[in-house]
């Protein structure tokens, strides 16, 4: 009798279990995309996801399997899905990938969920991966082309529930979108500049990798970088025309942190040479950030070079560090001829090619104020120079700054150089290296027999932008 009855209650719970999932439903409700999330609708750049359709669905029990939906590929072109290789994909309310497929039947394909949906709203958004390098898509067939995607019927919806709609009648229609494809790669040189360098030289190069050329680029300055100027602008447009804009006269100007980039015709490619100003102390990274307009998309941002975001980081420090200096020939009289001879230890402190420039007080005595060696005479004569070769800074002697000066000679001055090529060219072996400083004394008697003659020198490092 016991077992008789425990058969009949299981026959029971049986039949109403099959009535409950009987009576399950699952409503499904077509809602509005926010289009406020695509900043240039209905215009979508590829490399990104796009959310064309938006649905929710509430089940009338604890819960029901949602498994899968059949999407539609649409569009105002006469193409095919199979043509296009596109992803379409499923998405939470997150924005969150569910699932994907680009496998196509004809112009559907079914996109695998498998979510559970209780009596709280689920949201379900419908979409295509736009990713340029997803194996199968071609580009070429959907660029500048109008796309989107629709669920025909209650059939396209996979569930163990009857489907019901809650709004107006099948098929939803997703939302169309102008496919674009707008992006450029770029890098600045050099990556390394010294401290205190008034116009510094910068390059910035600009590629675009896409079909869409380049209407407007923006190049940010980070604000440690100061007194701005554009020094040349060479543009590609494709077909063998080109533009080259000294001083950027034509096709650059400078608006507050920014460099805009605006030439009559859409380009391919930006070569812009420009100077600033580094900061006078510290050691840091900056980012030179780019974006471009084009093709009706704006405010896209440029990629560096290689994927490496290393290329179109600057870094400021001080990049030569003094490691000795030793007093060669510390002894001279003052006869126009006879010279101190100093020799200063130098390494590079990041691998960079350059020019090194040299500063340097006149001398005086600290004991007697009044007496001064200078670096240059009334007749434009140079008395103090500077070289990588101790013999042929030996071998200088005074000569007019309209003269040539020695191979691998420069003359030194109070300041620094005006022309920012002037200097010692330096290439970087990452083995320190040495200076050799020349003080011809002039043929003075006056300042004879001082030995507590002093001056201060300085110098820095011109980074090569090339």
């Amino acid at each position: 009798m016991f077992v008789k009855r425990l058969a009949l209650l299981s026959f029971v719970a049986f039949v109403l279990l099959s009535q409950a999932a009987s009576c399950a439903t699952l409503n499904v409700t077509n809602q509005t995309i926010d289009t406020s999330i695509f900043p240039n609708w209905p215009y979508v750049n590829t490399n990104k996801h796009v959310y064309l359709l938006n649905l929710t669905f509430r089940a009338n029990v604890s819960y029901v399997n949602l498994t899968a939906i059949k999407v539609h590929f649409n569009s105002t072109a006469s193409i095919s899905a199979n043509e296009t290789g596109l992803r379409a994909c499923a998405y939470n309310e997150n924005f969150d990938v569910i699932s994907c497929n680009s496998t196509w039947t004809g112009n559907y394909t079914w996109i695998p969920l498998g979510i559970k949906v209780d009596t709280s709203n689920v949201t379900v958004y419908l979409g295509y991966d736009l990713n340029k390098s997803i194996s199968g898509f071609d580009l070429s067939v959907v660029y500048r082309k109008n796309i989107s995607l629709y669920v025909y019927n209650t059939s396209s919806i996979e569930s163990n529930a009857t489907i019901v709609q809650n709004t107006s009648a099948m098929p939803y229609h997703g939302l169309f979108v102008q496919v674009q494809d707008l992006h450029a790669v770029a890098e600045i040189k050099p990556h390394y500049v010294d401290t205190n360098v008034k116009n510094q030289s910068f390059v910035y190069i600009v590629n675009t990798t896409g079909f869409d050329k380049i209407d407007v680029a923006y190049l940010s300055i980070p604000l440690e970088f100061s007194n701005v100027n554009l020094v040349h602008c060479y543009y590609d447009f494709g077909g063998g025309s080109t533009q080259s804009d000294s001083e950027c006269s034509l096709t650059g100007s400078i608006s507050g942190n920014k460099i805009v980039l605006d030439p009559a015709t859409d380009f391919e490619y930006l070569k812009l040479n420009f100077t600033a100003d580094t900061n006078q102390s510290g050691e840091f990274t900056r980012t030179f950030n780019a974006n471009i307009s084009g093709g009706n998309l704006t405010n896209v941002q440029v990629q560096p070079k290689e994927n490496d975001w290393a290329n179109l980081n600057v870094t400021t420090k001080q990049l030569l560090n003094i490691t000795g200096i030793e007093a060669i020939d510390a002894v001279a009289i003052p006869n126009g001829t006879d010279y101190w001879l100093f020799k200063i230890d130098v390494n590079l402190t990041a691998p960079v090619n350059g020019t090194l420039q040299f500063k340097l007080t006149n001398w005086k005595s600290a004991g007697n104020q009044s007496k001064v060696i200078p670096l240059v005479n009334e007749s434009e004569h140079h008395f103090a120079f500077l070289s990588m070769n101790e013999n042929a800074v030996k071998g200088q002697s005074t000569t007019n700054n309209t003269d040539e000066v020695a191979s691998g000679v420069v003359w030194i001055e109070n300041e620094y150089p005006s022309d920012a090529s002037y200097g010692l060219s330096i290439t970087y072996s990452g083995s320190p290296f040495s200076l050799y400083l020349k003080m011809i004394i002039p043929a003075d008697p006056s300042l004879c027999c001082f030995d507590d003659w002093f001056a201060i020198f300085s110098m820095i490092f011109r980074s090569s932008a090339s």
